[in-house]
């Protein structure tokens, strides 16, 4: 699939019956308006809605996925949650744990750049998390189902 901008979902989307990936292009605090236009766009209810996103309490490399519950001081789960009205939808929690400095800004840290070591694991990581993600999505398997929308 490749992905090209929308201007009125204010992300970059690719899209094949039955799955649509939304990247947003707004800053973090305000993705839940790109959430929420893709959801009107393609007429999806909240609870068919997966949100990926990085997650400070979980340990770097480790994945956690949910339905419903709190932001958890996450800005962009919480611009979600306010644009749906909702907090059931799904979320995949990547963890890239705490700065080793217990001192350091949190803002800074999940805003800057991973090492060659952090970025090899979430690498591996996102490899997991989009091959469980599908599976949970196509139980009877992604490339049959890539096969009969004519992918």
């Amino acid at each position: 699939m490749n992905f090209v901008r929308d201007k009125n979902v204010m992300g970059m989307v690719a899209s094949r019956e039955g799955l649509v990936l939304v990247q947003p292009t707004t800053f973090m605090n305000l993705n839940g308006k790109t959430v929420l236009r893709a959801m009107r766009k393609y007429e999806v209810e909240a609870p068919d809605v997966t949100v990926v996103h990085d997650d400070v309490e979980t340990a770097l490399g480790k994945i956690a996925v949910r339905l419903g519950g709190g932001a958890r001081g996450h800005n962009g789960i919480r611009s979600t949650m306010n644009c749906l009205g909702t907090d059931q939808f799904r979320r995949v929690r990547v963890g890239v744990g705490r700065p080793s400095d217990k001192t350091a800004d949190l803002a800074d840290f999940v805003l800057a750049k991973f090492s060659r070591e952090e970025q090899k694991v979430l690498d591996q990581v996102a490899e997991k998390a989009i091959d469980d993600l599908l599976a949970s999505l196509f139980p009877s398997g992604f490339e049959a189902k890539e096969q009969t929308l004519g992918g």
